[in-house]
């Protein structure tokens, strides 16, 4: 996908996450807390968790993709951050 607009960040834009399935648990909290947000690539919607403690993000790319980053901004995680693959 090519950024014609200028609107798009320079790091990471090209994102496998876009057409993903992305499940998360425990389920989110709400709506305006949807685990989807995570690929909106708006800074002021994010994912919200239901409940304290241990939460994971599971995305089904539908195959094998060739992954060189992966980062995770504006968070307030107070222990592990890890990615499983």
């Amino acid at each position: 996908m090519a950024d014609t607009t200028g609107t798009m960040p320079r790091i990471a834009y090209d994102s496998v996450l876009t057409d993903a399935t992305l499940t998360a648990s425990p389920a989110d909290v709400e709506t305006d807390g949807a685990v989807e947000q995570i690929t909106d690539w708006t800074p002021w919607t994010f994912w919200r968790p239901s409940a304290a403690g241990a939460q994971e993000i599971t995305a089904d790319l539908g195959g094998a993709f060739d992954v060189n980053g992966f980062a995770i901004a504006g968070h307030d995680a107070t222990d592990t951050v890890s990615m499983d693959y």
